[in-house]
């Protein structure tokens, strides 16, 4: 009988908790909901971070075909240099 009563009191100490758990998770959904919304009315510095973002990978873009038309440029130069070498002066 004693191990009953000590489960039953265990068991409504675990549904306070949960319920409380419960009612903390609620506040915090709908927090984060106001806060999402909130974050919606800002449209124009939403439209002007997607422009930003695709300039961004446009100059990423250019950077990285810069970087490879300098590759080779120098390995043209290179071979150009050792042309040179071999036909003398």
């Amino acid at each position: 009988m004693v191990v009953f009563h000590n489960r039953y009191d265990l068991s409504v100490k675990l549904e306070t908790h949960l319920g409380a758990m419960l009612d903390q998770l609620k506040e915090l959904v709908v927090q984060l909901n106001d806060k999402h919304d909130a974050a919606l009315g800002e449209e124009p510095s939403r439209e002007i971070m997607k422009i930003v973002n695709a300039h961004h990978q446009s100059l990423a873009y250019l950077n990285a075909k810069a970087a490879q038309i300098d590759g080779e440029v120098s390995a043209l130069e290179a071979g150009n240099e050792a042309l040179r070498k071999q036909a003398g002066p």
